[in-house]
């Protein structure tokens, strides 16, 4: 009986101690070139920040940072480093999880996946 005891109480302070290290705020940034999604995009999805400034920041950062491959397995192009000149935080959130769908036949998209008016 006294073992389990031992045992129950171990385990409590094992989840304790692991609480204070488990962090759940995120942001996404996103940079699209002029003329659109097609034109250039960059995305980061920032997760497990302590506060929403981290996460914003870490999320902005990324963003801006330059690829080494694209989705499809190509070089960026200039479209790509435009893109990441633009790059802006358009989402925080918290205790959440974060998905991306896109598509690419959109070419005027403002950040944050509003719907532009075509000029």
């Amino acid at each position: 009986m006294r073992e389990a005891a031992v045992i129950s109480l171990l385990a409590l302070a094992a989840i304790l101690n692991a609480n204070h290290r488990a962090h759940s705020e995120g942001a996404i940034a996103e940079g699209i070139a002029p003329g659109g999604i097609a034109k250039g995009y960059e995305l980061s999805i920032s997760v497990n920040h302590p506060t929403t400034d981290d996460a914003r920041a870490a999320a902005l950062a990324e963003c801006k940072k330059k690829s080494e491959k694209v989705a499809s397995g190509a070089a960026p192009d200039s479209g790509n480093a435009k893109a990441r000149e633009r790059c802006e935080v358009v989402g925080t959130f918290s205790k959440k999880c974060a998905a991306l769908a896109l598509d690419p036949r959109m070419e005027h998209r403002e950040p944050g996946g509003r719907r532009a008016t075509p000029r």
